[in-house]
């Protein structure tokens, strides 16, 4: 992420799905440099479902606190909603 002082490194885990309630959650952390971590989950109807989602919640934290990766904005998660900004067609 961009920082006063320049670019600062941010990591990320994704926790193995588990069951929870009936339904899936999977949490994850965002370790922020300088600051608290950040730890939330996602819940989906399958493990699949609940790490899309957490991968897609990341992706939309990360996109607002301006972060990069390999000197891109396009961070390479999923999308929120699953839908891409911008779709290519395949035939």
């Amino acid at each position: 992420i961009p920082t006063e002082e320049g670019r600062r490194r941010v990591v990320v885990e994704w926790m193995r799905p588990v069951r929870d309630r009936g339904d899936w959650r999977c949490d994850w952390t965002i370790h922020w440099p300088g600051w608290d971590a950040e730890r939330k989950y996602a819940f989906g109807v399958d493990s699949t479902q609940a790490l899309l989602l957490a991968m897609a919640m990341v992706g939309a934290v990360l996109k607002d606190a301006e972060a990069t990766w390999l000197d891109s904005r396009e961070l390479g998660l999923p999308p929120i909603g699953g839908r891409n900004p911008s779709p290519e067609v395949a035939e």
